[in-house]
């Protein structure tokens, strides 16, 4: 684990310019070393990547191809020079590695693994990518979201340094020193689009939220700082964040009336988002990507039985078979005290309870048609024997919710693929029950 600065070496000639406030910089490199000095920051090591036209240009001896008269005898050194000195006061290494032109798909990925090779495991990156073949930047792109997965690594920053802001070169050469100034932009927040992006499209997919949530607390954290917590939008994605988690663990674990909820705070944060104005253009960006969630929540409303059905289709959707089998049993309790028994909904919690479970029983009795029950259940038992679609989605889901829980570790268990399907199957026969 080191913090290593990757930069690329081009063959133009590099001109003294000013960076930040780095004065009589040839190389954008000794401005990003110090830069990270200044921000209390080690630097382990200083990865050089360049061609062997560039290590003859600028790493072991300056070749200069044009003269700048007005830096004359100021900062005329390669760049190993430059980072020797450095290294001198700073105590880090650094090292070039050659590469070739890329002019086919195989020199790229031998490039792709000499830069592999130079990273360690819990690396934290700093990339410069002033320099370079144009295909180099979208490289570090796959390189280092690659390496982030297999060796968990950590990209710090990328930093472009934009010299092109002063003009082209022949017009820089006539700018006196002190008027060649130039800024190192950062383009790190691009990066974390990109994660925020893959967080997004996970929890689109799978309804986990983690990733997504942990890059958009910490853009939130940043943007809260920003703004001193007086941004009104920051807040709001704050408070999305907040609910989205508790409808993933709400969902994970069957926690069916507080879902409802999660569902509503969610709605109706979604909709006070889309009413803000003035905001920032990142905040826009981020507001484009948090309006997706409408895609999971479109089809709830405020009626908690129609959500409940909407969320049968929800954990059909994520695979979630198991969370499916237990809220289709729970419902299919529900279905029948709304249509044989009278409304509960006046009853406290404790008497809703031992309705429902007096319910189960007698169900449970029917489906076994076993007729030695109580008499004040008589009257419910027969009506639910007539209910042999219920009763057969009732048995199978006992079948079914035993083979999951048994971990598969019993005779005849189904194949994941088959309780995916059994589920779907009475999932929509329950569906179509209750319309």
């Amino acid at each position: 684990m080191g913090n290593k600065i990757i930069t690329v070496l081009g063959t133009s000639p590099y001109l003294v310019v000013n960076y930040d406030n780095y004065k009589n910089c040839r190389y954008v490199q000794e401005a990003i070393v110090k830069k990270r000095w200044d921000e209390g920051i080690h630097i382990d090591e200083v990865i050089v990547i360049g061609t062997l036209a560039s290590k003859k240009a600028h790493w072991e001896k300056l070749t200069k191809n044009e003269r700048d008269t007005k830096a004359d005898n100021i900062n005329n050194c390669s760049l190993k020079e430059k980072l020797n000195e450095l290294s001198n006061e700073k105590n880090f290494k650094f090292n070039f590695i050659e590469i070739s032109e890329g002019f086919t798909e195989n020199e790229i990925w031998e490039t792709f693994q000499k830069i592999d090779q130079e990273t360690d495991e819990n690396d934290n990156i700093y990339l410069d990518i002033t320099h370079g073949f144009r295909y180099m930047p979208i490289l570090f792109i796959g390189l280092l979201n690659y390496l982030k997965v297999v060796k968990n690594v950590k990209l710090e920053k990328i930093e472009y340094g934009m010299f092109e802001k002063l003009g082209y070169a022949n017009q820089v050469m006539e700018l006196e020193l002190e008027d060649r100034n130039a800024e190192i932009m950062e383009l790190t927040y691009f990066d974390k689009l990109i994660e925020l992006s893959y967080g997004m499209d996970t929890f689109l997919a799978t309804g986990n939220p983690t990733r997504l949530t942990k890059e958009l607390d910490g853009k939130m954290t940043e943007l809260q700082k920003k703004y001193k917590g007086k941004n009104k939008h920051v807040t709001s994605v704050r408070g999305i964040i907040k609910n989205i988690d508790e409808f993933h663990k709400d969902t994970t674990l069957c926690r069916g009336e507080s879902v409802n909820e999660d569902v509503q705070k969610i709605l109706a944060k979604l909709d006070n988002l889309k009413k803000e104005e003035n905001k920032e253009i990142e905040l826009k960006v981020v507001e484009k990507l948090i309006e997706k969630i409408d895609i999971l929540f479109c089809n709830f409303s405020d009626d908690e039985f129609s959500n409940l059905k909407e969320l049968l289709n929800y954990y059909c959707e994520k695979e979630m078979v198991q969370q499916g089998f237990t809220l289709l049993n729970e419902m299919i309790i529900s279905f029948i005290i709304k249509k044989y028994k009278s409304d509960v909904t006046n009853l406290n919690e404790k008497a809703i309870v031992k309705e429902r479970m007096r319910v189960s029983k007698i169900m449970g009795l029917a489906v076994a048609n076993e007729k030695n029950i109580e008499q004040s259940d008589v009257v419910l038992f027969d009506k639910l024997v007539q209910e042999k679609e219920l009763l057969e989605i009732s048995r199978n889901i006992g079948q079914h919710r035993n083979d999951i829980n048994h971990f598969g570790m019993r005779d005849n268990s189904m194949n994941s693929k088959d309780l995916i399907r059994k589920y779907r199957e009475m999932k929509d026969k329950f569906i179509e029950i209750c319309s």
